[in-house]
């Protein structure tokens, strides 16, 4: 994938790699010996949540975006101390836009899940 910029993009304005990416050797390839078959160098599967998948897991990242007492983190977590909390951060930054966390700090919790 060296040298293919448009292949795995990195951007903080289109569509990236903000996801989870497998890269794999396309294994067809060493298959073709005599040169007469085809065979696509990238293929690409893309698997989908459902709109319950999403809220359960959304409701999941904001608790871990929470203190105790169910208010959301006054500072963004430290990726070195509080690496789970800190990803959690980001995911939900990557789908509703930075700074959404940073806005609904020391918010109750409950009122966070809900107007995201």
């Amino acid at each position: 994938i060296l040298d293919e910029a448009s292949v795995l993009p990195t951007s903080g304005s289109r569509g990236c790699t903000a996801a989870v990416v497998e890269l794999r050797f396309n294994t067809d390839l060493e298959e073709v010996t005599d040169g007469t078959v085809e065979v696509p160098v990238y293929r690409g599967e893309v698997e989908f949540m459902t709109r319950q998948e999403w809220v359960d897991e959304l409701k999941i990242l904001v608790d871990e975006c929470s203190t105790q007492e169910k208010t959301v983190y006054a500072r963004e977590p430290d990726p070195q101390s509080a690496a789970e909390a800190a990803a959690a951060w980001a995911k939900i930054d990557q789908v509703y836009g930075r700074g959404t966390m940073r806005l609904n700090q020391g918010q109750r919790t409950d009122r966070v899940f809900h107007r995201l």
